[in-house]
């Protein structure tokens, strides 16, 4: 599984480049004719996310969105993540319910 895979490699820093991320496009520049038709206060249901959303909640017309992040396994990264961010501290977590 991916993000298992990734969390692991790196002990859980990158979900904050993901979370801190504000840009619609950082991680998926391929959606570039998409943003351009969405407006200010438009939602984005962005399905399979993972543990967390790689889309920001600005496009580059400076519109904010709104993102919400949706997946199936939902329920195992709530079981997993916060037994290993036990060891942690100060970092973010975005709860998928």
């Amino acid at each position: 599984m991916y993000w298992i895979e990734r969390y692991t490699e790196t002990d859980g820093a990158f979900l904050n480049e993901y979370i801190q991320n504000k840009h619609f496009l950082t991680y998926s520049p391929e959606y570039k004719d998409f943003s351009g038709r969405l407006c200010d206060g438009d939602t984005v249901l962005d399905m399979g996310s993972g543990i967390v959303s790689k889309f920001g909640c600005l496009t580059p017309e400076g519109y904010e969105l709104n993102v919400h992040a949706v997946d199936p396994l939902a329920y195992y990264y709530n079981q997993l993540l916060p037994k290993i961010l036990q060891e942690r501290e100060n970092v973010d977590l975005v709860y998928l319910n």
